[in-house]
């Protein structure tokens, strides 16, 4: 995960709605490219039946459209939001997102257990690796429904297993040997000290199939082969063997029949 830089806290109106939900607040933000509005009206209704099943707990919702005639009470929408001030409040329980790296990464820093439902490019991966550390929970989309959302939203509230795991991932996360801030002036000033940064980007030097482990891929395809190529030759020579010890026998068999049988006729 990268690092970034945590901002100030929040202020004015957003201040006051996170300091009034007393018992708790969820964050629901796709990011800037992923317009929920326009979500399907099954995903969207879903959305608004599993809020219901919370009457206590304050959502958040960044939504930028026509709103909704007959929204959950407990909603909030607004076309922008301070996600990472909104993250850094103490009053927050859970964050439902697309998986996005920087909002995981901005939910890992302040230890906000997650709900992903990723929908492109790297936020599978990003998923399968929430669910993997169990520091949230991912859903699909296609199988999103307000049964799945409440059941999921449950296990974040109220199973403390996922808090506790994202709060020592948080722990980590947060340990190293210099802030965000320190190190980008570090590196912003290791480059403007060396003129030639190429050491820095070793991937450039490496050609497609290589960055791909691609080359590794095909080693181990060759050493199966060979394997197996070894293991049939082996088999076939103990087959060809055997039928020939079977040919054998039964030759001797046979002449020693057909011996019998003239000795008798003798």
């Amino acid at each position: 995960m990268p690092s970034f830089l945590p901002i100030k806290p929040l202020s004015g109106e957003f201040q006051t709605i996170m300091d009034n939900a007393t018992d708790g607040a969820v964050l629901v933000s796709f990011g800037s490219t992923i317009n929920l509005a326009k979500l399907p009206p099954k995903i969207k209704l879903s959305f608004f039946a599993m809020m219901r099943q919370f009457p206590n707990i304050l959502f958040i919702w960044r939504w930028d459209g026509p709103l909704p005639e007959k929204k959950p009470m407990n909603l909030i929408t607004s076309k922008w939001l301070p996600q990472n001030q909104i993250l850094g409040h103490p009053n927050l329980r859970a964050f439902i997102s697309h998986a996005g790296l920087n909002s995981v990464s901005e939910a890992t820093y302040h230890g906000v257990p997650i709900i992903v439902i990723p929908i492109f490019a790297d936020q599978d991966f990003n998923g399968y690796r929430i669910k993997a550390t169990e520091i949230g929970i991912s859903l699909e989309i296609r199988k999103i429904n307000s049964e799945v959302l409440t059941t999921s939203l449950s296990q974040i509230l109220y199973n403390q297993k996922y808090s506790n795991n994202m709060k020592a991932m948080s722990a980590i996360f947060r340990d190293r040997p210099m802030n965000p801030i320190e190190t980008a002036v570090y590196w912003s000033e290791f480059v403007l000290r060396h003129n030639d940064t190429k050491n820095l980007r070793p991937l450039q030097n490496l050609y497609f199939f290589q960055r791909r482990f691609m080359d590794w891929v095909l080693i181990a395809i060759l050493i199966l082969s060979v394997g197996f190529s070894v293991l049939l030759s082996s088999v076939s020579t103990r087959l060809v063997w055997k039928v020939s010890i079977i040919k054998s026998v039964n030759k001797y068999v046979t002449a020693s029949a057909c011996a019998k049988r003239e000795s008798s006729y003798s």
